[in-house]
């Protein structure tokens, strides 16, 4: 992947637009411990999914999931055993899954759009105005379902001084924010979106995919590294997706013990935090993945929550300037 020149921070974009290029004519990446490789004939297919997966270059010969879209069809496969069609629209009967099955061809439930046909060992990919999320969408959500050894949340992740820290919060609430700060000041970055959680050791995996960098509020090293440009990245809706690697110096990523939870309230004149009280309901607070919860049974997944709760601190964040905040998580995973 060569580098993107420097862009703002838009306020619409396309794939079409995107000015990255892959000359290997495809995405490969390791994220949750879990190594990834999707094979495209369509380049702005590639710029889509750079979004979902990022690219970090080789990995191993057999990746976990793997994936191949030519002529308008797709497959994919687990450990290089191929995965039939259907087992990527896992889930139909819940009300929380975004497809319906008619016959052979999937529906968006939103829309009630076709938008992938079965055809024997294939998914046939209809030119829809929406094909390049819809396949990137599959994709993403097939390649979470099958890490089933984890529990997934919305939440950023971060490794402080070598203790994990989770940050738990609605979308656009500042989870990317502390995440971007922290690794300015040289801690690890593990992620900005998905939390990654091994319930076996009480660790947080790195999944390291494009941050999302809107306009707002931002560490001064941050502002600083976007005002230079010559990072890799591609604008997508009000943000720019970026590889953070190709804007600061990042550490590589590894696992670290989870330390902390802390549920993001907004953004004041400056930063506070507090214990969370006992007689709050944590597990509702969290912010599972619905890939997580499909896995397994939800008296299985309340149980791995409750468990993590029980040998974690719990705290409540309001977010004021992004440095200060980053000083104040520092300070109190440093007690």
């Amino acid at each position: 992947m060569t580098l993107l020149r420097r862009v703002g921070l838009p306020t619409a974009a396309s794939f079409d637009a995107a000015v990255l290029f892959f000359p290997d004519d495809r995405i490969a990446a390791t994220l949750a411990g879990k190594n990834v490789v999707v094979e495209s004939d369509d380049a702005s297919l590639l710029s889509a999914l750079f979004i979902a997966f990022g690219d970090g270059g080789a990995v191993d010969d057999l990746p976990f999931f793997r994936a191949v879209f030519a002529q308008r069809t797709l497959r994919a496969s687990i450990n290089g055993s191929p995965l039939a069609p259907r087992e990527l629209f896992f889930g139909l009967e819940d009300p929380n899954c975004p497809y319906r099955l008619e016959d052979d061809t999937i529906f968006y439930r939103d829309d009630d759009s076709a938008q992938f046909t079965i055809e024997n060992d294939v998914i046939r990919v209809h030119e829809t105005p929406r094909w390049r999320v819809a396949v990137t969408a599959l994709l993403s959500r097939g390649f979470l379902h099958f890490i089933d050894d984890l529990v997934l949340f919305h939440a950023a992740a971060a490794g402080i001084r070598g203790n994990g820290a989770l940050f738990v919060a609605a979308r656009e609430s500042g989870k990317s924010t502390i995440a971007l700060a922290l690794a300015s000041r040289g801690h690890e970055f593990l992620s900005d979106e998905y939390g990654c959680y091994d319930t076996a050791t009480h660790e947080l995996l790195p999944y390291r995919r494009p941050v999302g960098i809107r306009e707002g509020p931002r560490a001064a090293a941050i502002s600083l590294a976007l005002a230079r440009g010559a990072y890799r990245g591609i604008p997508h809706e009000d943000a720019i997706r970026v590889d953070l690697g190709s804007l600061i110096p990042l550490a590589p990523p590894r696992r670290v013990p989870l330390r902390m939870v802390v549920f993001l309230e907004g953004f004041a004149d400056r930063p506070r935090l507090r214990l969370a009280t006992e007689d709050e309901n944590r597990v509702e607070m969290l912010r599972t993945l619905y890939s997580s919860l499909i896995t397994s049974t939800h008296a299985r997944r309340t149980l791995d929550i409750l468990r993590m709760l029980s040998r974690t601190r719990v705290m409540h964040l309001e977010m004021g300037d992004p440095d200060q905040t980053a000083a104040l998580l520092e300070e109190e995973l440093g007690s």
